[in-house]
């Protein structure tokens, strides 16, 4: 759109054209005299600061004359382009040709980047421009956008190109890498085997990680999901996304910021840690404190087991020997056995919260004992005791505010063997004799 000043006298008319890329004045033959101030002082109200020398060169170069009501150009600007200079914000020669399963030494040398990050942008440098940087005003001229088809080829899987800002940005955490075709793409999940027999541990993966076989006395903390073809033992593993092993657990160390499923869970003194839900066949002589739900489908024995979510179990599952507390209901198909130990199964509020604490502050305590209590590691204890305690309250504030005809309940489809401790919030129940099925809900 073209803007136009004209000066007191009318002699003098200013035309802005080309979204202030240009000024062009027309002076009148037929309207008197006209100084050299009328103008300075249009130029002044139009607000042109830049575009002068430029204007000169135009009319040498083309041979223009300036004459009276022939328009002729005051500012000019040329419009550029950025180039096509493209910037890489990874090692393009040690992040090249990645696959999913590469070698595991290589990890600690690679590159990775979080999900929203800029791994590759077209040149932002206004030196590096064919053309004016500036428009008539003084304003900097927008760097024009790339053509989408050439982003749109360059961009391969897991990357996407940002007009707004001319970048490639990584859309999950991963490794940023050129392909073949030389196209950015992001690797975010890798495959192991084997191989990792040899390497030295612990290992620290940024990306979803697949094993394939048995894992053995391994240290690993992923921060995607991770998938293991087949048992784990002797290890302890961190996952901050899913876990799912396709075998069993055994003598081993874990924490799962999100679900668990897994075979059986076997001699494992340590806590089974589990931010969610869990899935499972057997838990067997060990200790599991799930925030989430537990679905059994066959036995927990021998074992400490707490679900804030509540466990439910088919007919067939049985619950013996144990020690399991919820903060919602408890459905299993048996529970006990003939001449077994003891069982105790109890409805309290945030029984997970309550067990992290008691374990927190026996790991502080010792701390102190060994003379660590300023430690650096005793410290972050007791942020995650600080942490523990808010959630403890939060639940507890929950609980009280629930839907009143919502009533929790322990329920037992089969068998019922002694001896057997019960406590829902706060009334208790002694099985002191064989009894067929079980029906126990929450009173006030």
């Amino acid at each position: 759109m073209t803007q136009v000043y004209e000066s007191p006298s009318g002699i003098v008319k200013l035309e802005i054209r080309d979204e202030g890329m240009s000024a062009w004045i027309t002076i009148n033959s037929h309207k008197g005299l006209i100084s050299e101030r009328e103008i300075l002082e249009l130029i002044d109200r139009a607000g042109i600061k830049s575009g002068f020398e430029d204007a000169q060169r135009y009319i040498r170069e083309e041979n223009l004359e300036k004459d009276f009501d022939t328009a002729f150009p005051v500012a000019l600007c040329q419009r550029g382009n950025a180039g096509t200079k493209l910037n890489y914000y990874f090692d393009i020669h040690k992040n090249r040709k990645l696959s999913p399963a590469l070698d595991p030494a290589l990890l600690p040398g690679l590159e990775y980047v979080e999900a929203g990050t800029i791994v590759a942008d077209y040149s932002s440098n206004l030196f590096d421009r064919k053309g004016s940087i500036y428009n008539i005003f003084g304003e900097i001229i927008p760097n024009p956008e790339i053509d989408p088809g050439v982003s749109g080829a360059i961009a391969g899987p897991g990357i996407s190109f940002d007009p707004s800002r001319n970048a490639f940005v990584a859309e999950s955490t991963g490794y940023p890498f050129l392909d073949e075709e030389c196209k950015i793409c992001l690797l975010d999940s890798i495959i192991l085997g084997s191989e990792l027999r040899e390497y030295h541990y612990p290992m620290h993966i940024p990306v979803d990680m697949i094993y394939q076989g048995d894992l053995d006395n391994a240290e690993i903390y992923c921060h995607g999901a991770v998938q293991i073809n087949g048992s784990v033992k002797n290890s302890l593993l961190h996952s901050s996304g899913e876990l799912d092993i396709s075998g069993e657990l055994i003598e081993s160390q874990v924490r799962c910021e999100q679900s668990l499923k897994v075979g059986t869970i076997r001699n494992c003194s340590r806590p089974i840690l589990v931010l969610a839900d869990l899935k499972c066949q057997s838990i067997l002589e060990s200790s599991v404190l799930c925030q989430g739900k537990i679905e059994l489908e066959r036995l927990i024995n021998r074992s400490v087991v707490v679900a804030d979510g509540g466990l439910t179990g088919g007919l067939e599952s049985c619950i013996q020997d144990s020690h399991l507390q919820a903060c919602a209901s408890i459905e299993a198909g048996n529970l006990g056995r003939v001449d077994g130990e003891a069982n105790e199964l109890e409805i309290t509020i945030s029984p997970f919260n309550k067990a992290v604490l008691t374990r927190l502050t026996k790991e502080l305590i010792k701390h102190k004992e060994q003379g660590n209590g300023s430690s650096e590691e005793a410290q972050k204890i007791q942020e995650e005791i600080k942490a523990c305690e808010q959630q403890l309250d939060q639940q507890l504030n929950k609980f009280l505010r629930r839907n009143r005809g919502e009533r929790y309940r322990i329920h037992i489809h089969g068998d019922v063997h002694p001896p057997t401790e019960i406590r829902i919030l706060k009334h208790s129940y002694t099985i002191s004799s064989y009894q067929n099925s079980l029906l126990l809900e929450e009173k006030d």
